[in-house]
């Protein structure tokens, strides 16, 4: 088999490469502070390239960045493509050329379906009901969920709206993530066993024992001893005023 020797990339291609980790470790930094997590899957994905190799060779001066890669990582990173490569930036048509059209940043923006309660209380057993595109009903956030599995829910009642500290009130939009663990402290959609509805509230722990707590005052506790199973853990709500 004949082998290829690999392309040496110029002093110029090779600081390309510098800038572009330079900028991905930034936005990775970035996410981290929103508590948010970024990776090079992430990039790959956004550019439509299976796996992270290319993003990897391409930041790693392996191989030399192209146009089409410049365009395609300059969005899924939100940089100029002028910051990382003068050579191939100036190829890009300008927005004062006739018949061309400049497609603006992403807005890094996630759907994810909304739900009724009902829907809600049975959501573990199916994840996933609807193909894509086949909910009656999506919102948008700028929060990634992990693995992509997630739902949004309307508060109904005044159960967690507290007088004082964190309140959630009836109308407000919560996104349920239904892959991650919950841990003491979360906010949790959680379905009781003589209910077909889901249930929102807070998941505390006492001398060992787990309990479904309201945040407001005038609602009681509700001790789990394996009459629930947690649906998801509430990582957003939004409010409409």
């Amino acid at each position: 088999m004949k082998k290829f020797k690999r392309t040496e990339l110029t002093p110029e291609q090779l600081t390309e490469a510098k800038r572009l980790k330079e900028i991905y470790s930034q936005r990775k930094a970035e996410a981290k502070a929103r508590g948010d997590r970024l990776t090079q899957e992430d990039i790959a994905e956004a550019c439509g390239w299976t796996g992270q190799s290319a993003v990897s060779q391409y930041m790693n001066g392996r191989i030399a960045l192209n146009l089409d890669a410049l365009v395609k990582l300059s969005r899924a990173l939100s940089f100029d493509p002028i910051d990382v490569s003068k050579r191939l930036a100036r190829h890009i048509p300008q927005p004062n050329q006739r018949n061309v059209e400049i497609a603006g940043q992403p807005s890094n923006t996630y759907r994810y379906p909304v739900v009724n309660w009902v829907a809600a209380g049975s959501w573990a057993e199916a994840v996933e009901p609807y193909e894509p595109g086949g909910a009656s009903e999506y919102m948008e956030t700028t929060y990634r969920v992990p693995g992509g599995e997630a739902f949004w829910l309307e508060v109904r009642g005044d159960s967690m709206t507290s007088p004082a500290g964190p309140s959630i009130p009836e109308g407000a939009m919560i996104l349920v993530v239904t892959q991650i663990d919950a841990q003491p402290g979360d906010l949790v959609v959680a379905k009781l066993e003589d209910s077909q509805e889901a249930t929102f509230k807070k998941l505390v722990e006492d001398g060992g024992q787990r309990y479904l707590k309201p945040l407001n005052p005038s609602y009681p506790l509700i001790k789990i001893n394996g009459n629930c199973r947690l649906v998801g853990v509430v990582k957003q709500a939004v409010q409409t005023f």
